[in-house]
């Protein structure tokens, strides 16, 4: 599935490249994303490395591109009982953007959009590791505020909300609060 949704995106995304040179409305961000979830009685709290790639179609709707990945793994100890760790291999996603621009600088925007999720867990109970790799996928939608400081290139700060259905057994969701490196070309 992730390579469907990466590839529909790129596609999509590559199909508006001749308007840029026109309206100048691609731009890219690269940063980070700390993700909070509950997943199983487990407190997950991962930090992944995300890059976005967008064009805006107008002043108030655009459409983007996000991959992340994983860079530290959440571990958790239960004593005697063993140990758990996790770790989000990779998320892909695809977002629809509303936008208001507030100022020549400053605009807010809300997204709404499906991601793909890869998650490894790693499990060890009395010394017996039991390793599970899964995919999750489903909506997700945030709010957020890019702040252009000088010229093209400013700070990207938003907050998205990942609903999962981990192969339909448990609703997970999921919390993630990024900031990033904006440039608009």
């Amino acid at each position: 599935m992730f390579r469907r949704l990466f590839t529909a995106g790129a596609l999509l995304m590559a199909a508006t490249i001749p308007m840029v040179a026109q309206e100048s409305a691609l731009y890219v961000d690269f940063g980070g994303e700390f993700v909070a979830a509950d997943y199983l009685g487990l407190d997950l709290e991962i930090p992944t490395a995300n890059a976005r790639v967008g064009y805006d179609f107008n002043r108030h709707f655009g459409i983007e591109g996000q991959v992340s990945v994983g860079i530290d793994e959440y571990s958790q100890d239960f004593g005697t009982l063993g140990t758990a760790e996790a770790s989000i291999d990779q998320t892909a996603g695809i977002f629809l953007r509303g936008k208001i621009p507030v100022s020549n600088t400053v605009e807010v925007f809300s997204k709404l959009g499906y991601v793909s999720t890869e998650i490894s867990i790693e499990d060890t109970v009395n010394a017996v590791t039991t390793d599970y790799d899964f995919s999750q996928e489903g909506l997700a939608f945030g709010i957020g505020v890019t702040w252009l400081l000088r010229g093209n290139t400013g700070v990207r700060v938003d907050y998205t909300r990942y609903n999962y259905d981990v192969e339909d057994v448990v609703d997970v969701n999921a919390d993630g609060l990024s900031i990033a490196l904006y440039h608009r070309f």
